[in-house]
Formats: structure tokens, sequence, C-alpha cells
């Protein structure tokens, strides 16, 4: 009895990995190969209101998370860019991205999700004093909250669609979203490296990669094969078949692999544009 109280309960020495399903949302990291069922969530994340037409569906994408460290299966949000979230809000610093072109302006009422990351368009900034007070951007172009959202929560932002090709890349930047695991997914490697050897102009590079898609028997399902070892390469070349998080992170790793700096970025596309009583539209 005394051994049971003041030990803690330990996990065994070894086990086996087990798969898991997993609901449509967001997290701070993503491992494709281990979700075997994915189910959609009717949960509301947000409301937006704009103050002209919204944008069509293919360009209302709502950035929230930006993951940079791959260890060749789990891709999470990179170390640096939590030590620099930490660092921002204790000195209350502000990252300045370069704005350029025509913008849009909205509203946002989040739901709780406990989380301090906030949802915007590209490139976003505060819109007014109260949320710039309360809101912080980061150099991955994120906006987060000084405290974790648990209540409803009000922001005004504007976002630039054409500002984000204006953005230049700091060496960090380029060696963070270059960085590679030493091990794993061996075939798309080899793949890329005679890609690379037959087309060294990127945007050829990027062509013949996206071809592979097209080429070959690719589909979309919420049921994918477990692909626990080397799992870009099962998605590449053996199971051709997963959902959006599977095609996300092959490309961004065949993109570093074949010496172009990407990374991911998750959040929600489109949306639900409902009837507004008032003079703006609401989604």
């Amino acid at each position: 009895l005394l051994m049971f109280l003041v030990l803690p309960q330990l996990s065994p020495l070894w086990h086996t990995p087990k798969v898991k399903g997993a609901q449509t949302g967001l997290s701070e990291q993503i491992t494709p190969g281990d979700i075997v069922a994915l189910s959609q969530s009717s949960e509301l994340a947000f409301r937006a209101t704009f103050n002209d037409t919204p944008p069509i569906a293919k360009q209302r994408y709502w950035r929230a998370i930006v993951m940079e460290d791959f260890d060749g299966k789990t891709w999470k949000v990179h170390p640096y860019r939590l030590k620099m979230r930490e660092f921002q809000l204790q000195t209350k610093q502000q990252f300045k991205p370069t704005l350029t072109g025509p913008f849009l302006s909205y509203e946002i009422i989040a739901e709780p999700n406990y989380q301090p990351w906030l949802f915007a368009m590209d490139i976003a900034v505060p819109a007014d004093a109260q949320s710039s007070r309360n809101i912080i951007q980061s150099s991955d172009f994120l906006l987060f909250n000084r405290q974790p959202v648990v209540n409803r929560y009000q922001y005004a932002v504007r976002s630039y669609p054409e500002a984000l090709a204006s953005q230049t890349l700091t060496k960090i930047d380029r060696q963070i979203n270059l960085t590679l695991p030493e091990k794993r997914n061996h075939r798309t490697q080899q793949w890329v490296s005679k890609l690379r050897e037959q087309f060294e102009d990127n945007n050829h590079f990027v062509e013949a990669v996206l071809r592979h898609f097209v080429d070959n028997p690719f589909v979309y399902t919420l049921r994918p094969d477990v692909m626990l070892v080397d799992p870009v390469d099962r998605f590449l070349f053996d199971n051709q078949a997963g959902f959006c998080s599977h095609y996300a992170s092959a490309l961004a790793y065949t993109l570093r692999l074949g010496g172009i700096p990407a990374r991911l970025v998750t959040g929600y596309q489109g949306g639900e544009l409902v009837e507004s009583t008032g003079t703006s539209p609401y989604l």
C-alpha cells in the first residue's frame, strides 16, 4: 500500500504504437500518419463581421498557428517562436510587417479556446486602440493575445492580402524552415534528389512536385490508412490518400529537401455566410 501511494504511476518500459482518431480543429502539433479517422466538428470557432463585402470563400483563409519544427513525423510550433512570444510578452515589443496594397477591415468574436492565438487573414494587424493594447504581432505573421482566450473575445483587425509577397525572410527564418530530420522518409529524399538534378529552377521544380499529385491517383479522405513509419514516403508512394495535413506535410517536407524554405500554417478555410440585419456582411 505504501509503495502504491508513494511511487508515481510509471509508463511501461516498452509499448506498441497506438493509432488514434481526431477531430477537426486546431492544435500546436500534428502527426498525420498516426490518425486513422478524422471526424468533423460543428462547433463554432469564431464570427467575423466585415465593414464591406467579404472576399470569396477560397480567399478566406483564417491563419492561426504556424508549425516549423519537423522530426520526420510530427510538426510542432518551433521552440524559437515560443521563446520570441515570451520575449514579446515581457518587453511589449511588436513585430511590424511591411504593409502594402489594399486592406480589409473586420471584427472577430472568438469563442473560448484557452489558447492565446487569434484568427485573422494574411497579413493582419490590430485595427483600433483596444486591440493594439491586447494583441501582439509575431514574426511568423500571427496574432496572439496577451492572455489565453477563456471567454468570448472581440477584436478588430485589418488584413493586407497582397503584403505577404513583400516580406523578406531573415537568416533565422531560412534556417528554421530549411531544417531537415536526419533519418526517415528515404524514398522521398531520393525522389527529390533526382528531381533537383532535372529541374534546377525553383519554379520548375515546384511544378514537377505538384505534377506528382496530379498524375497519380491521390484522393482526399478523412479515414486514411495508418502510416506510423516513414509517413511521407507511405503517403507519396504507397497509400496516396489522406486529408489536408497529409498533403501539407508532404509538400512542405519535399520543398525543404529541394532547398526551398517551407512550413505548415494551420487555420480555417471559408466560413458560412449569414444574412445580417445591419449594414455589415456577417460570417
